[in-house]
């Protein structure tokens, strides 16, 4: 507290529970930085679970059930957990926010179904590749890129109908860089056509 300059005076009892369900992989030393970190960001007297590292955070989430989510479920959580707290909404906006980007996510979830299925068809055809199935791969590819910013365009309209136009920029700066983190994972396992 002295330290810092603060005046703290606890954790809530979901920071708290966070703390103690985290299995601290670098002991003590990892504990003490978290703590020390999360006393330099907090702005109030108590330390909350947002104010914990990211990881800690998630965990607190679910606790015990995270472990055996499957892996989109997770993955959804995890994303949803990053777009709210970049955003800092707080709980009317939050209120308004949390239906849109539900509906946009099952947008985009069937998007990356299609997108699967352009994978399955490319790797069906790798190898062995002619120019027809190369067309049709392409054209499928070119048109689910334009369908996923023409979503994210239709949301963020609506968003700007719910939110400060600051909230709804920095959404879709999120999505973006969550777009993009996905685009340089499936770029560097895909190899180029044969």
């Amino acid at each position: 507290n002295h330290e810092f300059g603060k005046c703290i005076q606890g954790l809530t009892p979901e920071a708290a529970e966070a703390l103690r369900a985290y299995r601290w992989p670098g002991n003590v030393r990892e504990l003490q930085n978290v703590v020390e970190r999360s006393v330099v960001l907090v702005d109030g007297p108590m330390i909350g679970v947002d104010d914990l590292p990211l990881e800690l955070s998630l965990g607190a989430a679910g606790t015990a059930e995270t472990d055996t989510l499957p892996l989109n479920e997770a993955s959804d959580r995890f994303e949803r957990q990053i777009v709210l707290r970049t955003l800092d909404l707080n709980d009317a906006q939050v209120a308004a926010f949390t239906p849109i980007y539900d509906a946009y996510q099952a947008e985009m979830k069937v998007l990356m179904e299609r997108g699967s299925a352009v994978l399955d068809k490319f790797a069906a055809n790798f190898g062995s590749m002619t120019d027809e199935a190369a067309k049709e791969i392409l054209k499928e590819a070119l048109k689910i890129r334009d369908d996923r910013n023409a979503t994210m365009r239709k949301y963020a309209k609506k968003l700007e109908r719910e939110l400060p136009a600051v909230k709804v920029l920095q959404w879709v700066q999120v999505e973006n860089k969550l777009n993009t983190l996905l685009d340089m994972q499936a770029a560097a396992v895909i190899p180029i056509a044969q």
